[in-house]
């Protein structure tokens, strides 16, 4: 059986690595270059080791256990910041149900398939800038593996490099920060109406 410390840091570890990738999908082609000539950027392997710590968070039901959080780290009490969340859905609810969050996601995906797209060794990138709210070069990505074996880690990132968000498709299911990509797409639904 797992102890609380074991869970507390797995959950350290699934942060970690989310945070890594969520970098990485950032940096220039010129560091993704640089970084390739080394084996610097294993993506594929820091990936599949984010899932498998994400099923034993699952299983162990650590999220419920885990005193310590990412928005304990920013000065929020876990109280505080899932009270925070269920007002932005109650919210958004009504608008989401509408359309639905997977038909959401799709015209997304949509959208961002007619952008300017990067080719990786493993994956496409697809980009798009726009201005919202009070980001600084906000930005908006979609990340497409080329095995189709890997489409279950296709994700959809919002924001900048220093706060950004991401969402993608689990079966009939969208996971990941919902209620702050789901906020972005409905006030940026002006921009993906021609989908």
């Amino acid at each position: 059986m797992i102890n609380s410390k074991d869970k507390e840091l797995l959950k350290v570890m699934d942060d970690s690595l989310k945070r890594y990738l969520k970098a990485a999908s950032l940096i220039s082609q010129e560091a993704f270059n640089v970084l390739s000539e080394h084996n610097g950027l294993l993506w594929s392997e820091i990936s599949t080791q984010k899932d498998i710590l994400e099923e034993l968070i699952k299983k162990y039901n650590i999220e419920n256990t885990v005193g310590h959080t990412e928005a304990q780290t920013f000065g929020k009490s876990g109280t505080e910041q899932k009270q925070e969340e269920e007002k932005e859905a109650k919210e958004h609810k009504v608008e989401v149900k509408e359309d639905g969050p997977v038909s959401l996601y799709n015209k997304v995906v949509e959208f961002m398939k007619k952008q300017k797209c990067d080719e990786l060794q493993w994956v496409r990138t697809y980009s798009f800038k726009c201005n919202y709210e009070d980001y600084e070069d906000f930005q908006i990505k979609y990340f497409e593996h080329k095995d189709a074996l890997h489409s279950g880690k296709n994700y959809i990132m919002f924001g900048n490099i220093s706060r950004n968000y991401s969402i993608r498709k689990s079966g009939e299911d969208i996971v990941g920060d919902t209620s702050e990509c789901f906020e972005i797409i409905l006030n940026l639904s002006n921009v993906f109406e021609g989908v």
